[in-house]
């Protein structure tokens, strides 16, 4: 499973033309930049390098590729370049394959979103690390490094390269959330009035319906904070979608403000429809992609669909 190593944390923004480094530089000047590469390798096109934390060799690296973003991650010895990108984190450190595709499939309030994609030609990605420089016995990840300090980093320099005119949208491929530019900034606009960390930048709350009445609803880019994921089942007319995106939210930002909180299987959190739920760890997920998981269930629930019971029937 992916995770984090040479890069921390990683975004994306989308473009629908292909661009020279010196096209989006200028968009970074209130940014201190260490330094520019012009050459590409295989894993990575002409990049900017940004400081972002002096005193532990952060660094945040802008580059940029003109092509389509790849949203496998190769099969062939043909592909090995971009098969290896992906594996060191490249990409992103949680990124999985088919990751832009789930992100327009569940871009419901960007009716244009498959439309814009179409005329993708070239992508930057933004990406946090603390390796380049140190020493061979130095650590790759900080033991103190502040996730949501390197997000909030990386999201304002999406903000500046959002203001190019060729720019599509945001694209966060370990959340797979994809948003266009006014969306981006609604969304943090409202977060930071309300003082709350905006998640939805950073993960995507998706929904597919089981059966004529069960709905099971997940979200997707917590790993980026060093916790799990959430996935409920629950019946969708007794229980409304935004009741229960509310209790998927509430559960991530519980656990981002209470760390010692330590949910354990069995444990049992108050919740929609009045009546306790039930929490279960799990590394076998009911959807793409595979990562940790705390799969909620109605506690006083008489059936259940069977598969909200596949990975954790011995655990009940």
């Amino acid at each position: 499973m992916p995770a984090k190593g040479l890069f921390t944390q990683g975004v994306v923004v989308l473009f629908n033309r292909q661009l020279k480094l010196g096209d989006i530089t200028p968009l970074l000047a209130e940014f201190r930049v260490l330094k520019t590469v012009e050459e590409a390798t295989p894993m990575s096109g002409p990049a900017v390098v940004i400081e972002f934390d002096k005193e532990s060799s952060g660094m945040a690296i802008v580059d940029l590729t003109n092509d389509e973003w790849p949203d496998t991650m190769g099969s062939s010895q043909e592909d090995a370049d971009i098969i290896a990108a992906w594996s060191m984190g490249h990409y992103g450190p949680f990124a999985h394959s088919g990751g832009l595709t789930r992100a327009t499939d569940n871009a419901t309030h960007w009716e244009q979103a498959s439309d814009e994609l179409a005329r993708q030609m070239a992508f930057a990605r933004i990406k946090i690390t603390y390796s380049l420089g140190c020493e061979s016995a130095d650590p790759i990840v900080q033991e103190k490094c502040d996730p949501r300090g390197e997000l909030d980093y990386l999201i304002s320099i999406v903000q500046a390269l959002l203001k190019h005119p060729f720019a599509i949208g945001y694209f966060n491929p370990n959340g797979e959330v994809l948003m266009n530019t006014q969306q981006l900034q609604e969304s943090l606009t409202y977060h930071r009035e309300q003082q709350l960390a905006p998640l939805e930048v950073w993960s995507k709350i998706r929904a597919y319906h089981i059966d004529e009445s069960w709905t099971l609803m997940d979200c997707v880019g917590n790993e980026q904070l060093d916790l799990p994921d959430h996935e409920t089942g629950f019946n969708r007319h007794e229980i409304s979608m935004d009741e229960m995106a509310a209790f998927v939210r509430n559960a991530t930002m519980h656990m981002l403000t209470d760390p010692d909180d330590v949910i354990r299987d069995g444990d049992t959190s108050h919740g929609p429809g009045d009546m306790p739920w039930e929490g279960y760890r799990t590394t076998d997920p009911l959807s793409d992609p595979p990562r940790r998981v705390i799969r909620w269930l109605p506690a006083n629930a008489k059936e259940l669909p069977e598969m909200l019971l596949d990975g954790i029937k011995k655990k009940r």
